[in-house]
């Protein structure tokens, strides 16, 4: 009994470690890898897909957005990667995907400037849309970040590892503490 309860006690310690480094490594900031400012012509009755954050790494990458224009526009952050909204577009065909998809919608915002971070958003897209009569000079700024580890999978994992961790630490530590007072 006091072998097993050995084992599992530094089974318990070294997940507490593994979760300590898992910790540190949370912390440490993310690298910014691409840094993209650019001004587009946007037609009246027109769609751009300004950024787009698909594939397996998209939990690991963070998307700063800035946007400004000379009129108002419509924002659609989209929890889709697919073809159809590729790049660009009517916004019949815009509506049509809405339509079809309404949950994809993540947030939908109007104005002349807009301001977005998307924290681990794997198959995400940033759509901007001029309803307006007139073309608009849209003006972006996208940073693209990698995170070192995703946070909310590592946070996930760090909250069930460290209660679990403690309770196999702690158990070898009251046996010992029990051996002590039998000898």
């Amino acid at each position: 009994m006091r072998m097993f309860s050995t084992i599992l006690g530094r089974i318990g310690t070294s997940i507490l470690f593994a979760c300590l480094a898992l910790m540190i490594l949370i912390y440490i900031p993310p690298i910014c890898v691409s840094d993209v400012i650019t001004t587009h012509l946007l037609c009246p009755g027109h769609y751009s897909n300004v950024a787009r954050c698909c594939g397996e790494h998209g939990a690991q990458i963070e998307l700063k957005i800035h946007m400004s224009a000379n009129g108002t526009f419509n924002v659609y952050v989209v929890n889709a990667c697919n073809d159809r909204l590729m790049m660009n577009g009517t916004l019949q065909q815009l509506y049509e995907f809405i339509k079809e998809n309404p949950n994809r919608v993540l947030m939908e915002y109007v104005g002349n400037t807009f301001e977005y971070t998307i924290k681990e958003a794997p198959n995400t897209s940033v759509i901007v849309a001029n309803k307006g009569e007139s073309a608009l000079w849209i003006t972006y700024r996208v940073k693209t970040y990698i995170l070192m580890v995703p946070y909310s999978k590592v946070k996930t994992l760090i909250v069930y590892l460290v209660p679990l961790g403690a309770i196999l630490m702690i158990q070898q530590i009251i046996m010992k503490l029990r051996s002590r007072r039998v000898a």
